[in-house]
């Protein structure tokens, strides 16, 4: 796309009694009475003004006449007040960026060299201002800024750039929005304006930074920091000083200072995570960015990072390795427990200590207000409301009270009976006595405790199933009332199973037998079994003898067919994602 034509204009200031004097620019030299005039000779041909624009009071007509008469381009004149009151302050800008009105794409050269000492940070004033808020193809540029600096013999005017205090304020907000929002784009933005292949890679890196911040992804942000800091840092110091930008030493090390706290070094190459080790330190890490987002304002990502840290957390304080702390298996493993915990914390329970009813509070509190943000709004919920004002609280209070100082709580909860075999039974009683064997053969020995899902009709069956597969441990039989169509029993049912299913160091839950209503009810004990972090196992049976056979002698151990595969140790079952 072509760019639209832009106009090239010098701006300068008029004062009084003019002088001639010899300027210099370079190793170029020119003799003018006035400087703007010296200036437009001394510039490159290429880089001259097309016409000009001089602010002066009405004191200085004859200063404008001559420079009028001086200068081979057109000229027009604003007049501005003298700044004797507050008021013109405003005036004068209005005066200065009123010339440049919205859809006029313009170039400025700046000359400050006459005219009243503050007229010139004025006009600097209002040339930040245009160039700040005029953007895209309406862009007001600045070219060139310049100060003749009369000699005392007033006979030699050395022109000074201006132009890096210019850009110096521009870099400074980059960084003040880099510390303040976490968005690096400005100075992202400010590098991409350069060509050179240094400045480019900088600028990469930095939207690298920056998606990583906004996004919250803590592993990402720490390695893209480092790569800033060790790779880049001295490229920006360079890249800066070659721009003549003031205070370079002291913009590279405001960068570096908001950057260091969340810093991670990481290996470089691909599968980099792999090698990221879980610590205390990498915990305390993480937790300084979550403070950071929740001081700038973005909730949503902040309580996102916020669960997984806690989940991290009780990773890091369960017994095992941590090596593979980022599979989803390991992360499944740590939510379990803390599901277990919000699940027993949730009623009168005593399982549980004072600190672990803390965590699995708020565990409960973190995970309404996290999905509550995440899900943008799409519940009946008012998310902004009063409601959810005071959950957050309670979560930021234990946040800062506790959780931020990953203190090590005990998390083990149950598991004190030994296995738990879940069974429905039918009329045909072959099936609970198959699931006995079965259990027994997977553990190498019998389970402790035998949970039996019946109806009245089968509750006599049961015991003499279990009788016959020669189990002698504890027997609790829950009776469905009606064992076909009760849909409204399970969630009661559940909750009846669940403090047996918490006690359990494993469980097995058979789907064979009973009516279609008993399977259902098996299902849902089998979910309610991974929310509270129980390692459970699924199978069915199969009898290949005809059903006269399975009549005439029901106590024949069945094949079972094993749903889920066993896990290694108790702890590592994965829970319900």
């Amino acid at each position: 796309m072509t760019e639209p034509h832009r106009d090239h204009v010098l701006v300068t200031l008029l004062g009084l009694a003019p002088k001639h004097a010899t300027y210099t620019l370079g190793d170029r030299r020119a003799d003018a009475p006035l400087a703007p005039v010296a200036l437009y000779e001394l510039l490159p041909a290429e880089e001259r003004p097309t016409h000009a624009i001089a602010l002066c009071t009405p004191e200085a007509g004859e200063t404008f006449a001559l420079f009028e008469t001086e200068l081979p381009i057109p000229v027009e004149r604003i007049e501005v007040p003298t700044g004797t009151d507050d008021r013109d302050i405003d005036a004068f800008l209005h005066a200065f960026t009123g010339a440049f009105p919205p859809g006029t794409p313009v170039d400025l050269t700046l000359d400050l060299t006459h005219g009243l000492r503050h007229f010139a940070l004025l006009v600097y004033t209002g040339a930040l201002y245009l160039r700040a808020l005029r953007k895209g193809d309406d862009a007001v540029r600045i070219r060139g800024a310049h100060y003749g600096l009369l000699a005392d013999d007033r006979r030699t005017s050395r022109f000074f750039d201006l132009r890096p205090l210019l850009e110096l304020p521009r870099w400074v907000h980059a960084l003040e929005t880099l510390d303040q929002t976490g968005s690096a784009k400005p100075l992202s933005t400010l590098l991409r304006e350069d060509p050179h292949q240094s400045a480019q890679r900088i600028s990469q890196e930095l939207d690298q930074l920056s998606a990583a911040y906004l996004s919250a992804l803590p592993l990402e942000l720490g390695r893209s920091g480092h790569e800033l800091l060790c790779q880049y840092r001295k490229p920006l110091g360079k890249h800066l000083r070659g721009l003549r930008v003031p205070l370079t030493e002291g913009l590279v090390g405001t960068l570096e200072q908001v950057i260091e706290p969340l810093r991670l070094e990481t290996g470089s190459k691909d599968g980099w995570k792999r090698q990221v080790p879980l610590t205390e330190n990498e915990l305390i890490r993480q937790g300084a960015l979550i403070d950071r987002l929740l001081d700038d304002g973005h909730d949503t990502v902040a309580f996102g990072v916020l669960r997984e840290l806690v989940v991290s957390w009780v990773l890091w304080r369960l017994p095992g390795d941590t090596s593979a702390w980022l599979d989803r298996d390991a992360r499944s493993r740590a939510e379990g427990r803390l599901h277990t915990l919000r699940t027993l914390a949730e009623q009168p329970s005593e399982h549980l200590s004072e600190a672990q009813r803390e965590l699995g509070q708020f565990w409960g509190t973190l995970t309404d207000v996290r999905n509550g943000l995440h899900h943008h709004g799409m519940r009946r919920q008012d998310v902004l409301g009063d409601q959810h004002a005071k959950a957050r609280e309670r979560v930021l209070t234990y946040w800062r009270e506790t959780a931020s100082r990953f203190p090590d709580i005990d998390l083990g909860v149950g598991g004190h009976l030994g296995p738990l075999l879940v069974s429905p039974i039918g009329m045909r009683p072959g099936a609970l006595y198959s699931a006995v064997h079965a259990s027994r053969e997977a553990l190498g020995a019998p389970p402790a405790h035998v949970l039996v899902l019946c109806s009245e009709a089968t509750r006599q069956l049961a015991d003499e199933a279990l009788d016959a597969a020669a189990f002698e441990g504890p027997r609790t039989k829950l009776e469905l009332t009606d064992p076909h169509g009760g849909l409204d029993e399970l969630e009661d049912f559940v909750e009846r199973a669940r403090p047996h299913l918490l006690e359990a160091s494993a469980v097995h839950i058979n789907l064979t037998g009973g009516t279609t209503l008993m399977g259902l009810l098996a299902e849902r004990l089998h979910s309610a079994a991974r929310s509270l972090d129980r390692p459970v196992r699924r199978f069915g049976l199969i009898d290949p003898r005809s059903a006269q056979a399975q009549l005439d002698d029901p106590y024949h151990p069945g094949r079972a067919l094993w749903l889920d595969s066993p896990p290694s140790t108790p702890q590592q079952e994965p829970p319900v994602d």
